[in-house]
Protein backbone atom coordinates (compact mmCIF):
# COMPACT_ATOMS: atom_id res chain seq x y z
CA UNK A 1 0.00 0.00 0.00
CA UNK A 2 1.39 3.62 -0.27
CA UNK A 3 1.25 4.58 3.28
CA UNK A 4 3.63 1.48 3.65
CA UNK A 5 6.10 2.37 1.24
CA UNK A 6 5.77 6.03 2.35
CA UNK A 7 6.84 4.92 5.84
CA UNK A 8 9.77 2.42 4.41
CA UNK A 9 10.73 5.42 2.50
CA UNK A 10 10.96 7.43 5.84
CA UNK A 11 12.68 4.69 7.83
CA UNK A 12 15.19 4.73 5.03
CA UNK A 13 15.81 8.15 5.31
CA UNK A 14 16.43 8.19 9.21
CA UNK A 15 18.30 5.00 8.42
CA UNK A 16 20.27 6.97 6.02
CA UNK A 17 20.52 9.91 8.66
CA UNK A 18 22.17 8.05 10.93
CA UNK A 19 24.65 6.20 8.78
CA UNK A 20 25.96 9.72 7.82
CA UNK A 21 26.01 10.92 11.43
CA UNK A 22 27.84 7.94 12.47
CA UNK A 23 30.23 8.22 9.19
CA UNK A 24 30.70 12.21 10.69
CA UNK A 25 32.05 10.66 14.08
CA UNK A 26 34.55 8.05 12.62
CA UNK A 27 37.45 10.56 12.55
CA UNK A 28 36.62 11.44 16.36
CA UNK A 29 36.66 7.56 16.77
CA UNK A 30 39.78 6.85 15.56
CA UNK A 31 41.22 9.61 17.06
CA UNK A 32 39.65 8.37 20.53
CA UNK A 33 40.93 4.84 19.45
CA UNK A 34 44.31 6.19 18.86
CA UNK A 35 44.79 7.77 22.33
CA UNK A 36 43.29 4.85 24.60
CA UNK A 37 46.09 2.77 22.60
CA UNK A 38 49.30 5.46 23.26
CA UNK A 39 47.86 6.14 26.77
CA UNK A 40 47.76 2.17 27.71
CA UNK A 41 51.13 1.20 26.22
CA UNK A 42 52.37 4.59 28.48
CA UNK A 43 50.61 2.86 31.23
CA UNK A 44 52.26 -0.83 30.40
CA UNK A 45 55.51 0.49 29.91
CA UNK A 46 55.44 3.13 33.43
CA UNK A 47 53.99 0.20 35.45
CA UNK A 48 56.67 -2.46 34.07
CA UNK A 49 59.76 0.40 34.93
CA UNK A 50 57.90 0.95 38.50
CA UNK A 51 57.86 -2.76 39.16
CA UNK A 52 61.15 -3.20 38.29
CA UNK A 53 62.35 -0.52 39.97
CA UNK A 54 60.45 -2.00 43.07
CA UNK A 55 62.20 -5.67 42.76
CA UNK A 56 65.73 -3.09 42.64
CA UNK A 57 64.92 -1.63 45.92
CA UNK A 58 63.46 -5.24 47.18
CA UNK A 59 65.19 -8.43 46.02
CA UNK A 60 64.34 -11.86 46.33
CA UNK A 61 66.92 -13.36 48.71
CA UNK A 62 66.15 -16.73 47.57
CA UNK A 63 67.67 -16.08 43.11
CA UNK A 64 69.12 -12.23 43.71
CA UNK A 65 68.55 -9.83 40.91
CA UNK A 66 71.82 -10.07 39.28
CA UNK A 67 74.85 -11.98 38.59
CA UNK A 68 77.87 -9.76 40.41
CA UNK A 69 81.32 -11.45 40.57
CA UNK A 70 83.87 -10.38 43.00
CA UNK A 71 87.71 -10.41 42.73
CA UNK A 72 90.91 -9.23 44.56
CA UNK A 73 93.27 -7.32 43.61
CA UNK A 74 95.83 -5.49 45.43
CA UNK A 75 94.35 -3.10 48.10
CA UNK A 76 91.14 -3.09 46.19
CA UNK A 77 88.29 -5.29 45.70
CA UNK A 78 86.61 -5.78 41.96
CA UNK A 79 83.20 -5.98 40.99
CA UNK A 80 82.46 -7.55 37.68
CA UNK A 81 80.18 -6.24 35.86
CA UNK A 82 81.59 -2.77 37.27
CA UNK A 83 78.62 0.00 38.38
CA UNK A 84 78.46 2.09 35.43
CA UNK A 85 78.18 -1.13 32.96
CA UNK A 86 75.04 -2.03 35.14
CA UNK A 87 73.46 1.59 35.50
CA UNK A 88 74.27 1.43 31.45
CA UNK A 89 72.60 -1.91 31.06
CA UNK A 90 69.54 -0.14 33.02
CA UNK A 91 69.61 2.74 30.90
CA UNK A 92 69.71 0.59 27.60
CA UNK A 93 66.71 -1.45 28.86
CA UNK A 94 64.52 1.40 29.49
CA UNK A 95 65.18 3.18 26.55
CA UNK A 96 64.52 -0.32 24.61
CA UNK A 97 60.82 -0.28 26.16
CA UNK A 98 59.95 3.18 24.97
CA UNK A 99 61.68 1.92 21.48
CA UNK A 100 59.39 -0.67 21.58
CA UNK A 101 56.12 1.57 22.21
CA UNK A 102 57.09 4.17 19.48
CA UNK A 103 57.71 1.40 17.21
CA UNK A 104 53.40 0.29 17.45
CA UNK A 105 51.95 2.49 14.76
CA UNK A 106 49.41 5.18 15.59
CA UNK A 107 46.09 4.09 14.34
CA UNK A 108 45.76 8.20 12.83
CA UNK A 109 48.61 7.00 10.45
CA UNK A 110 47.47 3.58 9.20
CA UNK A 111 46.76 4.37 5.48
CA UNK A 112 42.98 2.76 5.62
CA UNK A 113 42.72 5.24 8.36
CA UNK A 114 43.92 8.29 6.42
CA UNK A 115 41.20 9.26 4.20
CA UNK A 116 39.10 10.66 7.44
CA UNK A 117 41.72 12.95 7.72
CA UNK A 118 42.82 14.14 4.67
CA UNK A 119 39.35 16.64 3.76
CA UNK A 120 39.05 17.78 7.54
CA UNK A 121 39.98 20.41 9.94
CA UNK A 122 41.40 17.96 12.01
CA UNK A 123 45.17 18.60 13.02
CA UNK A 124 47.10 14.72 13.52
CA UNK A 125 47.88 15.24 17.53
CA UNK A 126 48.17 13.49 19.72
CA UNK A 127 50.12 11.95 23.13
CA UNK A 128 53.51 12.10 22.67
CA UNK A 129 55.64 9.43 24.18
Amino acid sequence: SMQQMKQEALERQRALALARQEVAMLAQFIHLADYMVVENLLLLVMTQADGFFQDLQNPSKKSGLFHITLSMERNKICFQPEKKDVSTQLASMLDAMVSCVHSVPRLLYIPVFKPHFEDKQVKITGPHL
